[in-house]
């Protein structure tokens, strides 16, 4: 236990210290870099409790939903470096859909604290399936890890590719073939 304190100890002296040499710099570019970094940081502080996902109810809509290639960045949990990449979605929808701009807004609000990037495509099926309350939501996220690119080059995870699913996505695999033909 006092390794770990040691250690987050010595991490936020170095990210302190960092951020008050940005400070000093007083340029345009540094106090960019501050912003970009805080804003990654700032949601695993606080609590996110409205995640702004608004449905619109009565809807008669069969038949699946697909968004492909919506874009994030985050932070690895573990080592505190980005990862990014896409993530797409399949929605089965039940009686409620919601405006397409929802759905890149909840992956900015959930990408922008600290992750991993098999928990964050749980949490994204989750806030779904609660929210919506769909048939079946299909994740799959296709992102590039700095951590693993920045130790060694040599020894570069390329890109990394994780699925979550739950409701009629997890029964029917020929639907969840569908949803893989149809992601981009």
């Amino acid at each position: 236990m006092e390794n770990n304190q040691s250690i987050s100890t010595d991490v936020t002296t170095v990210l302190g210290e960092y951020l008050e040499s940005l400070a000093e710099i007083d340029t345009v570019e540094a106090q960019k870099i501050a912003e970009k970094f805080l804003f990654q940081i700032k949601n695993k502080i606080q609590v996110n409790e409205n995640l702004g996902f608004d449905s619109i109810k009565s809807i008669s809509h069969d038949q699946p939903v697909y968004l492909n290639g919506i874009k994030f960045i985050s932070l690895c949990e573990h080592h505190l470096m980005p990862f990014y990449g896409s993530v797409n979605l399949a929605i089965y929808p039940n009686n409620k859909i919601a405006g397409i701009s929802k759905f890149s807004e909840l992956i900015l609000k959930l990408s922008n604290k600290l992750n991993l990037q098999e928990t964050f495509g749980k949490e994204i099926v989750e806030v779904l399936s609660n929210s919506l309350d769909p048939k079946g939501v299909f994740v799959q996220i296709t992102a590039t890890h700095l951590c693993s690119d920045i130790t060694d080059v040599r020894t570069a995870s390329g890109e990394v590719v994780t699925t979550y699913s739950s409701g009629i996505y997890e029964l029917d695999h020929t639907l969840r073939a569908e949803a893989l033909s149809n992601f981009k």
